[in-house]
């Protein structure tokens, strides 16, 4: 049987009962041309237009948890015209602020390691990053001269990557101070991209291209995807299951890393821009340059049915938001011998610690490794990490800056190993 030492203490010792606080997942986001943002708190059986004060395009999202989180995007949808808009905000989306950036170009996407720390990138070679929250933003070069940067992602505060057209993915070690261009063997443009970890992440685009990297983008391998379309979004809920969504309607699925791509028929020939999933089961995209829909899935991206949103903007993103602002970092390739759990390190700590664990190599195939954070009273605070991982060493990155000062427990389980340490917040 599994041994859960903390919640039988909590309960035994505080008489409470356990309860998860973790977001129900039920609010998500659509947003769209003409400053168009949909919200749903039901999701998506009912879709509300929020009030932006801007009539531009409204093109991608980030959010570090439910409250806090921003859209960027610009003026039109293409170069040609060009101007750049930035929304932020810190009360789940009930009141949105404008930011000023130092630039005058199309954002494509936006991503944040914690709730000060983020990068921007555009077109024109647009990188721009804060260390405040997005109250000031600092213009980042890169090494290409002109070319449409697409997707930004980061594993860490050094750590990060963003894909552009002809084939190229830029790489920075330095926090975004200095890139360098990586060897993708590939013409394609690279629309969009997914990081599991410092060593393992995708990227996808035109042609049907998906490609696979599991050293850091050193090498890249090219995937065999079903299709010859554009792939616009690829997202992966585990390590093994992933969808990707592009023009003409197209939805393709992988349950095994990307080894093999299934094509699904979404039911719509709406070129189909971004694609999010809550659990296994339960995902949403949208569509799109030549029409407007908006599609759910409840039985992992096998069937899709149409949603009303009563709106008839082009729509380009859609996000529901949970709390990711820790980071997985696998690091290191050996196989452990066993389950490990290490203490936090600094500790005490203020605002930012790390937490490494280590998953052994008897780790059963597709078991779920789960990280969680409770505090004294027995509520899970925040899960960091609930996905299928293969043996190896990882690190994750704890953001206590919504969470008051105190002692706090940590507990790493999967199947029948659980452990659990103590870590202390100090403002």
């Amino acid at each position: 049987m599994k041994k859960n030492i903390l919640k039988i203490f909590l309960v035994l010792l505080l008489f409470y009962n356990f309860t998860s606080t973790a977001y129900s997942q039920q609010t998500g986001y659509v947003m769209g041309s003409n400053g168009t943002l949909l919200r749903t708190t039901n999701a998506g059986i009912n879709w509300t237009l929020q009030p932006l004060k801007t009539s531009q395009v409204i093109w991608s999202p980030f959010f570090i948890n439910e409250n806090t989180g921003w859209f960027v995007g610009g003026a039109g949808a293409t170069d040609m015209l060009e101007s750049s808009v930035i929304f932020k905000t810190t009360d789940g989306g009930n009141k949105w602020v404008r930011q000023t950036s130092s630039v005058n170009h199309w954002l494509t996407s936006a991503y944040f390691i914690n709730s000060q720390t983020g990068w921007i990138a555009g077109s024109s070679r647009t990188i721009i990053k804060t260390t405040n929250g997005g109250m000031n933003w600092s213009v980042l070069t890169s090494e290409l001269s002109s070319l449409r940067l697409e997707t930004i992602w980061f594993t860490d505060a050094n750590t990060g990557w963003v894909t552009a057209w002809s084939g190229n993915i830029l790489k920075t070690t330095d926090g975004g101070s200095n890139w360098f261009t990586l060897n993708t063997g590939t013409t394609a443009n690279l629309y969009t991209a997914k990081f599991f970890s410092a060593l393992t992440g995708y990227a996808a685009g035109s042609n049907g291209t998906i490609i696979k990297t599991t050293n850091g983008g050193t090498n890249w391998i090219t995937q065999s995807t079903s299709t010859s379309q554009e792939l616009f979004c690829i997202y992966f809920h585990s390590e093994l299951l992933g969808w990707a969504v592009g023009n003409n309607g197209t939805v393709i699925r992988t349950t095994n890393s990307g080894t093999n791509w299934s094509l699904i028929n979404s039911g719509t020939t709406v070129r189909l821009e971004y694609v999010d999933f809550i659990n296994e089961l339960t995902g949403w995209t949208v569509g799109g340059w030549n029409g407007n829909v908006i599609l759910k899935t409840t039985n992992g991206g096998l069937g899709w049915l149409p949603q009303t949103s009563g709106s008839t903007a082009q729509l380009f993103a859609v996000y529901f938001p949970r709390d990711i602002s820790n980071r997985i970092n696998q690091t290191g390739t050996n196989v452990p011998e066993t389950f490990k759990l290490y203490q936090n390190y600094p500790n005490p700590f203020n605002s930012i610690s790390k937490i490494k664990y280590q998953i052994s190599k008897t780790h059963i195939k597709n078991q779920k490794v789960k990280l969680s954070v409770f505090n004294v009273l027995g509520e899970e605070i925040i899960l960091l990490v609930d996905r299928e991982q293969e043996a190896g060493f990882y690190e994750v990155e704890f953001d206590g800056t919504n969470f008051a000062s105190g002692i706090y427990f940590y507990e790493l389980s999967s199947g029948d190993f659980a452990d659990i340490k103590k870590l202390i917040l100090l403002k």
